[in-house]
């Protein structure tokens, strides 16, 4: 009897504790394997070493990305609202803007607020991974006024139900002061350290010298612009006293869209004669203004499984139109009111030419070869599309009457996607430039 007494007296803790180690164990064993799954992620290249949140906040420099709530558009234009776990939310006002949500018979949209306004911070490449299927999804990307990111690509494409959220982002603070340069030589910003203005635009890419001009150091240019459609290079200098703090430069074009250079960091020291130059992978004409503000950098992370409301992908509609005017002419057109956010660039020439394709910037033209072929039988163009990336993009080829002047639409026989900013490649037509009326852009799967 005492030995049972004592046996039992020894158990009795063990006993006492066997059920909560029952319920912390498959816990602390569960929380393992996620941190070990998390930390395997992050050593994969698709993730680029990101930091990661399972609960879906994480603070980004001075700010917290937390999803508040995911909107994914039906076929019919109905949305399925949820909050980014898979739990369904009661339905509220549309976060997607009106005329993004008209086209939802081909465009499938998905509308993440992350709780944050616009001007908290700056978005810049986006991707959906689920590493289970190995699908890797480059949507393009924008966001709206409100602050919400809009993530937007051609129906036909499935995606999983829930996906990982990469994305690269500049977290900002409320007070950083934000100093606009409109694109005009002798244009500046001024603060209460000094001025930075801007002296010289240049359209392309050009050897410079330095030259001396009344004590101050100017560049100049020593050959003809290289790649003159897809860049420009900006000259500025600064007038005033040493500033301790890293600023910032990027330029936005004329969609709102910001472009950073390489060297995006300017550091301001005492006055100098030579001035500092920025590169921008834009053409002039698109550049609307420069934008300074204090630096920030780079920061990449990804929410976990993000839920993603589950709506029919089957296109009611199988491709978008978007006509544009040529009447046989040579030379560049541009279309962007067809669709919010989605521009549309073709440039024309007569006869068949080469070009090889790079994605450096908007995704560049190189001429291989100089001679015109056939250019009383064929036509070539250019095409670019911003802020979409279409499974498959035709093109209808329509005389002076609208009357099609081929059997089928022509197909890019060059074509290279840019990742979450669009798609652009040559198309070679079988009709003389002259019997061009207009050019039907087909979007869709």
């Amino acid at each position: 009897m005492n030995n049972n007494i004592k046996n039992l007296c020894y158990w009795r803790p063990l006993l006492i504790l066997f059920p909560v180690l029952t319920l912390v164990c498959p816990s602390l064993i569960a929380g393992t394997k996620s941190s070990r799954f998390e930390n395997y992620k992050k050593r994969l290249p698709q993730y680029q070493k990101a930091r990661s949140t399972r609960d879906h906040s994480i603070r980004v420099g001075p700010n917290v990305f937390k999803i508040q709530s995911v909107q994914r558009n039906n076929p019919d234009g109905t949305l399925q609202i949820e909050d980014g776990k898979g739990k369904r939310l009661p339905d509220s006002p549309s976060l997607i803007p009106r005329d993004l949500l008209a086209q939802s018979a081909w465009l499938d949209i998905i509308a993440v607020d992350v709780g944050l306004q616009k001007s908290q911070y700056d978005l810049g490449r986006v991707k959906l991974i689920h590493l289970k299927s190995d699908t890797i999804i480059y949507p393009s990307s924008e966001v709206i006024e409100s602050g919400v990111i809009i993530l937007k690509h051609v129906r036909g494409t499935i995606l999983d139900r829930s996906m990982d959220f990469w994305m690269e982002v500049k977290s900002y603070h409320e007070e950083d002061k934000v100093r606009p340069i409109p694109i005009k030589e002798g244009a500046s910003a001024s603060w209460d350290l000094g001025e930075l203005k801007l002296i010289q635009t240049y359209q392309g890419h050009s050897a410079f010298r330095w030259e001396k001009r009344n004590g101050l150091s100017w560049l100049v240019p020593t050959s003809q612009p290289r790649n003159p459609d897809n860049s420009c290079r900006l000259f500025l200098r600064w007038k005033g006293v040493r500033n301790q703090e890293d600023h910032q430069i990027c330029g936005v074009d004329v969609y709102e869209k910001k472009w950073f250079p390489d060297a995006i960091m300017m550091q301001f020291g005492k006055q100098q004669n030579a001035p500092k130059a920025i590169t921008l992978d834009i053409p002039l004409s698109f550049v609307d203004h420069l934008e300074i503000r204090p630096y920030s950098a780079n920061h990449r992370f990804f929410f976990e499984e993000m839920g993603l409301p589950d709506t029919d992908q089957t296109p009611v509609v199988d491709k978008f139109e978007i006509p544009v005017e040529i009447h046989g002419k040579e030379g560049l057109y541009q279309e962007n009111d067809a669709l919010s956010s989605i521009q549309l660039e073709l440039k024309l020439f007569r006869g068949t030419r080469s070009f090889l394709l790079s994605t450096h910037g908007r995704g560049e033209f190189k001429l291989s070869d100089t001679k015109t072929k056939d250019p009383l039988t064929f036509s070539t163009f250019l095409y670019r599309i911003n802020g979409l990336n279409s499974s498959v993009t035709q093109f209808l080829i329509l005389d002076s009457l609208g009357n099609p002047l081929l059997e089928k639409p022509v197909t890019p026989h060059s074509l290279m996607h840019h990742g979450w900013q669009g798609e652009f490649g040559v198309v070679d037509v079988p009709c003389p430039l002259e019997n061009l009326g207009s050019i039907v852009v087909l979007l869709g799967s």
